[in-house]
């Protein structure tokens, strides 16, 4: 039989939650990176995604934009303020739908033959890195 547990993320005593440092966005993203090595694409998969997600988080508040709590609209704001190309919206959108099947445990009848999971998750992270790298400038530029 199972227990639910005493404290949960949405109830009353959830844990908090607060944007990630930049060298661990980095570090997840190099854990995806073994993960594909070792074959383990479908987990490198949703690594990966959690750096992406983080690194357009850093991109959004580096940028001053408005705060997104979900992917997608991350994604539509980095889009509409010319900091993600549409391209790259476009194949970031196939892989969130499949990240979100993986994640919320149900298995997609196919993939998509234009889907390359090894291949998906190597352009989420550079697209992650690149999204860091511009925010560190950014950063840099800012006036004290």
């Amino acid at each position: 039989m199972l227990v639910a547990p005493e404290r949960t993320i949405g109830g009353s005593e959830s844990l908090g939650v607060r944007p990630i440092e930049k060298q661990q966005v980095l570090d997840w993203l190099s854990e995806a990176r073994a993960l594909v090595q070792s074959g383990h694409s479908r987990s490198a998969l949703i690594v990966a995604w959690a750096g992406l997600e983080a690194a357009m988080r850093v991109a959004v508040s580096a940028h001053s934009l408005s705060e997104q709590a979900d992917s997608w609209k991350l994604m539509r704001e980095l889009v509409s303020n010319g900091l993600l190309d549409r391209e790259s919206y476009l194949e970031l959108t196939d892989l969130f739908r499949l990240r979100s099947a993986l994640a919320h445990g149900m298995q997609p009848e196919t993939i998509p033959a234009s889907i390359d999971l090894d291949k998906g998750v190597e352009f989420m992270c550079k697209l992650a890195e690149q999204l860091i790298s511009e925010s560190l400038n950014v950063s840099k530029q800012a006036p004290a």
